[in-house]
């Protein structure tokens, strides 16, 4: 076989003697990134500046091999600009593809194509061949897949989509759905999504909660294994995969040159004879012995359940980070200066049947459905959702569904079906991921929204989504005020933030119920202990952040306490927020109901431009249908520092809230 049409063998580089040592190790191509929009933002030391870039192209080439950069943050508004120039000169140096994650640098860099490949970064977390034929549509030519499918489920979106698809295959690998983790960024300022992840994941936890088997434990409940697919080789290559990923940007020159070596020596003897191909002892033998954490293979082969994770945290290195507390309320009012004409909608999204017409009740303008939170008693069926929409439109509410952020193939594939079933239709559709996005409007006339997973970050991300005939978008969880005024105006589409409620900080494949407390689990095998149960994940730092189950038995995690921005409603109209959501997941009816209607209340105060508008009674009684206690989420520190923000904050009476770089973390 010739060797354009084999797998490709990418290895990372981090500086210059780990470039020179992966490719004379074999590495068919290398990727790296500048000191500006990656990853690994704690250490610029594993960065390139652009003289040492340009010498890392030449070396490659000189190599024969291929070289791709990444900028791979998510980007505010005042960044878009920047990057697009840097992608621009990096084409010029003869770079062959860029790594991105933003939505918005996307739809800038197909408006204005650049002179190398666009390849999407597994925070993208493409998950179904819609998702990437979607991306296609946008110029993307390469999909770097979730780190949390399978073999076969990554070859499958290729074959179906036209997409040649990038695989991880061995190195440090998160336990969290790319892109859905806001628990760094929350916490301490520092945004996975950004680079700057201080890896909570790698804490101890413990599983705690009313259902049997938790008795609260400490283990590396989040800490998985390192990815090793050494044996799994004949089964990805013949998989119809483009390239075979190693991890690895921070690690040394010779670390780097033994795993590039050992790979490249079994792909080229796989190549030479296939049918007596059988994996080398000596070299699996080096990749043991210079292992970090113990192996697994992760998803790779399928669900390995206890398997994937090393809960005993043996050969776990280091900490980033310490368990911390989330930062109470910092409580400040304003009144807003400028309104619109008419008031943002308040719209409540419940997950209990029961909460229904208490909510109703006290009229807000939405009712979102989560149908994706499995109930004790069964997940909601079509009809049930059918008969929750005719119940909100009889009481003048309208409705719409919330879509899981997550939808593999095998699962996507039936939800065009349903939502044509779905009688009578609802008023929105919230879709979850971009792969959604067409499949709900080929099968629907109802409005097309997108939810906080979407990650908008900026004012291209609006105009990509609306483009496609979205009409409202969740903007990102970790989005400043002060950036959200930064925005270009007018928005393309309206803009809803998540003001009170249940807030999600991580979002997992795994089942971490059966994970922490079924010590004879089997992945193919389900003792339902989330029936009729709850639990929790406890922090060293006395935080317990509640588990809850999906329909596809993927785990939705919380955080402890809920947001509130009720003191903040002043900023946010300043700013042009369209809708304000409320996630009433875990409250009882009646403190459902009471939430709405001081929410809605207070903006009645606000457009009668009542100086009083905000009542610290309401705070109070806000603090009684939240036992656990409230925060702010990101909206007052947001991830990105107010010093790289330009100057000319829209929203002016927010500013000196913000975190400067010499303050210390809320912790």
């Amino acid at each position: 076989m010739e060797k354009r049409n084999r797998i490709e063998l990418l290895a990372p580089a981090g500086g210059m003697a780990a470039l020179c040592a992966v490719l004379a190790a074999g590495a068919d191509a290398v990727y790296l990134s500048g000191k500006r929009f990656g990853m690994r933002g704690h250490r610029s030391s594993f960065h390139f500046d652009d003289h040492s870039m340009a010498v890392a192209v030449e070396k490659t080439r000189a190599a024969g091999a291929r070289i791709y950069v990444t900028v791979n943050n998510l980007l505010g508004d005042h960044e878009i600009v920047d990057s697009l120039e840097y992608v621009s000169a990096l084409g010029a140096l003869g770079v062959d593809a860029v790594i991105i994650q933003d939505l918005g640098l996307l739809r800038a860099l197909s408006e204005k194509p650049p002179a190398m490949e666009i390849h999407a970064s597994t925070m993208m977390n493409v998950h179904s061949a819609p998702f990437a034929a979607f991306l296609k549509s946008h110029g993307v030519s390469r999909i770097i897949t979730s780190r949390d499918v399978s073999i076969a489920q990554a070859a499958e979106m290729g074959r179906r989509s036209g997409v040649p698809m990038e695989y991880f295959v061995h190195g440090d690998m998160c336990s969290v759905q790319s892109g859905l983790c806001h628990l760094s960024g929350i916490v301490f300022g520092q945004s996975a999504n950004r680079g700057r992840c201080l890896k909570p994941c790698r804490w101890t936890w413990k599983i705690a909660g009313s259902g049997p088997g938790a008795k609260g434990k400490a283990g590396y409940f989040l800490a998985r294994k390192d990815l090793c697919l050494f044996h799994a080789l004949p089964e990805i290559v013949e998989s119809g995969i483009a390239s075979l990923k190693i991890e690895g940007r921070m690690r040394p020159a010779d670390f780097l040159e033994n795993v590039v070596g050992v790979y490249r020596r079994a792909i080229d003897r796989y190549y030479d004879d296939p049918f007596q191909y059988r994996e080398d002892r000596a070299d699996a033998d080096v990749l043991f012995k210079t292992r970090v954490r113990d192996f697994g293979s992760c998803h790779a082969l399928g669900d390995r359940g206890a398997a994937s994770m090393a809960t005993g945290g043996r050969r776990e290195p280091h900490e980033f980070s310490s368990a911390a507390r989330l930062p109470s309320l910092a409580v400040d009012s304003i009144a807003p200066d400028r309104l619109t004409s008419k008031p943002p909608e308040v719209c409540a999204a419940i997950h209990d049947p029961a909460l229904l017409e208490p909510v109703l009740a006290v009229e807000p303008d939405w009712v979102y459905l989560a149908t994706d939170f499995a109930l004790f008693d069964g997940a909601w069926t079509g009809r049930d959702i059918g008969r929750a929409v005719a119940t909100c439109r009889g009481l003048g509410a309208k409705s719409a569904v919330i879509l899981p952020p997550v939808t593999v193939d095998n699962e996507i594939d039936h939800l065009g079906r349903w939502v044509a079933s779905i009688d009578p239709a609802p008023d929105g559709w919230i879709a979850g991921n971009v792969g959604q996005v067409r499949v709900v409007a080929e099968h629907s006339d109802a409005l097309l929204m997108a939810d906080s997973a979407f990650n908008i970050f900026n004012s291209a991300a609006l105009r990509l989504l609306a483009d496609e005939g979205v009409t409202r978008a969740a903007l990102s969880a970790e989005i400043s005020l002060d950036q959200f005024g930064l925005m270009d105006r007018p928005l393309p589409l309206e803009a809803e933030w998540v003001v009170h409620g249940d807030l999600q900080a991580m979002f997992t494949e795994d089942c971490l119920i059966r994970l922490g407390v079924d010590k004879n689990f089997d992945p193919g095998s389900c003792r339902h202990f989330c029936d009729k149960k709850t639990y929790v994940l406890e922090s060293d730092a006395g935080d317990a952040y509640p588990i809850r189950p999906t329909v596809h038995c993927r785990n939705g995690v919380f955080f402890p306490r809920h947001i509130c921005l009720l003191h903040r409603l002043g900023g946010l109209l300043e700013c042009g927020v369209s809708s304000l959501r409320l996630n009433l997941f875990s409250h009882e009816p009646a403190a459902a109901a009471r939430v709405v209607q001081i929410y809605r209340d207070a903006l009645r105060r606000i457009y009668a431009r009542d100086p009083g508008w905000f009542r610290k009674d309401d705070l109070a009684e806000l603090e009684r249908c939240s036992p656990a206690g409230l925060f702010e989420g990101g909206a007052r520190y947001g991830v990105v520092p107010v010093d790289d923000l330009p100057n000319g904050c829209s929203a002016s009476m927010v500013r000196p809230n913000t975190r400067r770089r010499d303050e210390p973390r809320r912790c």
